[in-house]
Order: structure tokens, then C-alpha cells, then sequence
């Protein structure tokens, strides 16, 4: 079946390598080295005076990634409907052979023209617009980002002044600016760029956008052609493709057969059974929700050629297809989640801040997970194009992998007090207790499931943990592992231990995993 969405991603990842870039470009001058220690009135006014530069930037940054865009739709939409036709073709010069249907006497090429000049104009049209609103949207997004960071600064102005009367302690400038940069960064990567806005107000970013109106130009220009090309034919039946997750308008008309000029009666297939066909204005054809409306996936449909054609397949149940449509619909959510955290990591890098690149990189950890473990639940596949940032390359993803927020390594003390019994480690499957010899390390620890690991606790795990200790934080437990000298009744022997950490309650039950070499 066609598939409009291979033909629009290559646009589409023009206008979120685009996206992506402004907002990285933003970010950069965002960053707090070497902008002093004064007030936010003094800062507000130094990051306006940037305006002209950034305009221009932008500008340059939108130019650069669109170049190629007219070519690039025109064969987009002329591939899709030479596609559709091709599908189509053989089963209608039969048709003609065996006398059912008229010659067409038009070539190809000559029926698509018109409909192609007129949908690939109007496909570069709308993205004429989005560029510039996203120009637009660009200045809007540093203003509003300059002016946030202002009125935080402004704040912490009032409670300095405030602290230095009653105290005379003076807070320095660099962790405050960086606190109200941060701020200002995360909002500026979580509303993004706005690259379109609908009668409805709604706002849309640019590769949102974008991908909703190639991919439904493609779509119907696809349609078009096979709608005009069986008519070259003298045709005007056609059937609606099955999907497996049909939107809730498209549904009842799948497997039907559709007169494209109005008409209704019925007819007979390639085995003689009687078949109903269906006027296209009694469809939900032509809303923007519906049969071959915006995003939807139905693609062409058939030409039916009355003696010579049959359906196939058979619709899916309806709760079975409102299942498996919502399913789809999930995944894209936690797409989209992972693709904010990788873009809101990227700012943060971009704008010096190690300290909230590092927060962001557990957040970004964490929605990664809950995409893989939906993904593996539900036996969809994972598609890792659709979670891809420009701007995050090889060493952002390396140290987000990497960033622990507990430590690599550390000692054994002495005493232990009264966190002893903690440092009890158990080997499951002897119930045999063993200690942690004194004066050595626990080395290459890492986390591998809750805060800082790459898969959240199970529920019942985390559930116990807070019931057991009531002053820990949910968010803050980790499940952690390293390598260390353990003895019994004088017996040292190197392991792999396993615990559980949280920063309030310290590390608590030890075990052993396995038991390793010296060498």
C-alpha cells in the first residue's frame, strides 16, 4: 500500500533539523560565561541588544535547511501519485482488453500534470508560510525566553537585597543567573517553535505541521490520480483499503465500494456475487477527519472494475480496531516525549549548564525506557527515526548513557554505626551473610534501574522501599550494582553486589549476585 509518509519525511526532517537548530542556536546565547554579575535589568537589556544578530542567524538557519524545497515536494507529490496509478494500471488495460471499460487514449504522464502543478503549488505555498512564521516564532521564542529569565533575576534581586539587610551575606550571581537560564532554556525547548496558526488559534510547530500537509498533499494527490485515471477509462467504482487501525470516521466505509461520481446501486465482482456500492457524498469524503481526510492512512483506493475485481481481506472487529488504533497513538505520545527530552538536553548542553544537561539526561533516560518497555509490551516496532534531534549527536547520547547521579565508587568505613546492619550482604540462594571487608571499595558502581539507570523499579519494589523507609523520596531510589571483597568467618572472596540507594536513606539491602574470579 502507498505509504505518504515515506514520501513527506524527507521534508519533514528538513523542518525538524531546522526547528532543532534554532532552538540549539537560541540556547547558545543563553549561556551565562562571561556575562558578569549584574541586574536583570542591566541582563535583560544586553540579551535584547542580540535581536538584529539572532534574526539574522535564524534567517541564515531557515534558508540553509529549505533550498531545496520546491524540487523536493514536486517529486514527493509526483511520486506518490505515479505510484498510486502504477498499482492501478494493469488491472484497468485489462479491463479495456477484454472490452469492460473503454481505452483511455491519454498517457500517464499527461493525466497527473494538471493535478500535480496544482498540488505541489499548494504544498509550497503552506511551506512558504511556515517559513516565515518560524521566523517569526523564532524572535518570539528568545524574547519570551529573555524576558523570563529577567523576571527571575528580578526576583532573586528582591530577595537578595532583602538577605543582605538582615544578614549582609551575599549570594554570587553565577548559580542564581544559571537557576533563572535553565528556566528559561526548559521553556523555550518545551513550547518550541511556532511555525503555524490555524483559525482555531491552535498553534502548530513547524514539523508538525509541515508533516500534516505533505503527507495529506501526497495522500490526495494520490487519490486524484487514481480517481482521474479510472475515469480515462470510463470508470467511477472504487473500493476503500482495510487497515487494521482505522480512525473511528474512516471505519464503516472500509471494503466498501464508492461511486466517485454520486452514483449508488450495486454490481457483481470477479465471482458473480452481487455487490452495493455507495454514493462518495453519503461517506464521511471530505471532512477533514475523515475517508482520505487529514492523516489518514487509508492511502488510493482500488479502481473496481465491475466482473473483473474482488475484494480483499476482511474488516477487524471494531473494539479490536479501536484498540489497536489507540495503541498507535500512545507509541507516537511517547515518541514525541523522547524527542523533547533529547532536544531540551541538547539546549542545556549548548547553553554550558552541565548541571541541568544532567538532569535532563535522567528524564531523557527515563522516557527512553518507557518507549522500549511500551514498544516490547505491545509488539510494535520501534522506529528510532522518529525520536531523532539535530544537534544531538554521538557525545550528548554517550554521556547521558553514562551520567550516574549516585557514585562510581566508594568506601567501606570502619565504623559503620548505625547503618550497620545495611552493609549485610545476603546471598540469596545460600542464606548465607557475609561483610564488606573494611578499608576497601565498592568499585564501578552503576545504576541500572530507577533514578539514573536506564529502566524505572517495578512498582511493588518502589512500593515497598517508601513503605519501609517513609522519608525517602520515590523519585530519588536507584537499584544498584558493583564489584567488591566480601568475607565470612575470615573467608574473603571478590562479588558482585547488588543494592538498593536513595540520597536521604543511604544504601540498604545488600546482596550477593554472583560470586567472581580474583584474577
Amino acid at each position: 500500500m502507498l505509504d505518504p509518509f515515506r514520501y513527506s519525511q524527507p521534508i519533514v526532517d528538513v523542518y525538524a533539523a531546522c526547528v532543532d537548530e534554532l532552538l540549539i542556536n537560541l540556547a547558545r546565547h543563553f549561556n551565562v560565561k562571561g556575562t558578569g554579575n549584574s541586574g536583570s535589568f542591566s541582563y535583560q537589556t544586553r540579551m535584547l541588544a542580540k535581536m538584529g544578530a539572532i534574526n539574522h542567524e535564524s534567517a541564515a538557519i531557515i534558508a540553509r535547511h529549505v533550498k531545496e524545497n520546491e524540487p523536493m515536494i514536486q517529486l514527493a507529490v509526483e511520486q506518490a501519485m505515479l505510484e498510486a496509478i502504477a498499482k492501478e494500471e494493469p488491472q484497468l488495460l485489462e479491463a479495456a482488453r477484454q472490452g469492460l471499460l473503454h481505452d483511455a487514449n491519454i498517457p500517464v504522464q499527461e493525466s497527473i500534470q494538471k493535478q500535480l502543478t496544482a498540488y505541489s503549488r499548494q504544498a509550497m505555498q503552506q511551506t512558504n508560510l511556515v517559513n516565515t512564521v518560524m521566523l517569526e516564532g523564532t524572535w518570539k521564542a528568545y524574547q519570551d525566553g529573555v524576558y523570563q529569565a529577567a523576571n527571575i533575576l528580578k526576583q532573586m534581586d528582591v530577595a537578595q537585597t532583602a538577605l543582605n539587610t538582615e544578614t549582609g551575606k551575599v549570594i554570587t550571581g553565577v548559580s542564581t543567573r544559571q537557576q533563572a537560564v535553565r528556566s528559561a532554556v526548559k521553556k523555550m525547548a518545551e513550547v518550541g517553535i511556532t511555525g503555524f496558526i490555524d483559525n482555531g488559534g491552535h498553534k502548530w510547530s513547524p514539523e508538525a505541521y509541515v508533516q500534516m500537509d505533505i503527507k495529506t498533499t501526497c495522500s490526495n494527490a494520490a487519490r486524484q490520480a487514481v480517481f482521474d485515471r479510472n475515469r480515462d477509462y470510463g470508470n467511477d467504482l472504487v473500493w476503500v483499503r482495510i487497515n487494521a487501525t482505522a480512525r473511528p470516521k474512516c471505519y464503516p466505509w472500509q471494503g466498501k465500494v464508492i461511486s466517485t461520481e454520486g452514483r449508488s446501486g450495486s454490481t457483481t465482482d470477479l465471482d458473480g456475487r452481487e455487490i452495493l456500492f455507495h454514493s462518495i457524498h453519503d461517506t464521511s469524503y471530505g471532512e477533514p477527519d475523515g475517508l482520505w481526510g487529514i492523516n489518514c492512512h487509508h492511502g488510493p483506493p482500488n479502481v473496481f472494475i465491475p466482473g473483473l475485481s474482488s475484494i480483499h481481506g476482511s474488516v477487524p472487529d471494531p473494539d479490536d480496531n479501536a484498540a489497536a488504533y489507540a495503541l498507535t497513538q500512545q507509541q507516537r505520545k511517547l515518541e514525541r516525549d523522547v524527542r523533547a527530552a533529547k532536544r531540551e538536553a541538547a539546549m542545556l548542553d549548548a547553553a554550558g549548564d552541565k548541571e541541568g544537561f544532567e538532569k535532563a539526561a535522567l528524564r531523557l533516560k527515563h522516557r527512553q525506557q518507557l518507549l522500549k518497555d511500551f514498544a516490547e509490551e505491545n509488539n510494535l516496532y520501534l522506529r528510532s527515526d522518529r525520536t531523532q534531534v539535530h544537534g544531538y549527536g554521538r557525545s550528548q547520547a554517550a554521556r547521558v548513557r553514562a551520567y550516574d547521579p549516585y557514585e562510581s565508587s566508594f568506601p567501606i568505613l570502619r565504623s559503620l554505626g548505625a547503618k550497620a546492619a545495611n552493609y549485610e550482604i545476603v546471598d540469596k540462594q545460600t542464606g548465607i551473610v557475609y561483610h564488606f571487608v573494611e578499608g576497601q571499595k565498592i568499585k564501578d558502581a552503576k545504576t541500572f534501574a530507577g533514578y539514573g539507570g536506564m529502566k524505572p523499579l517495578e512498582k511493588d519494589t518502589l512500593d515497598g522501599l517508601c513503605e519501609e523507609f517513609p522519608r525517602s523520596s520515590r523519585k530519588k531510589w536507584a537499584h544498584r550494582k558493583g564489584i567488591a571483597l566480601i568475607e565470612n568467618d575470615g573467608e574473603e572472596v571478590k562479588a558482585e553486589v547488588h543494592w538498593f540507594q536513595e540520597e536521604n536513606v543511604g544504601k540498604v539491602k545488600f546482596k550477593v549476585k554472583k560470586f567472581l574470579d580474583e584474577d
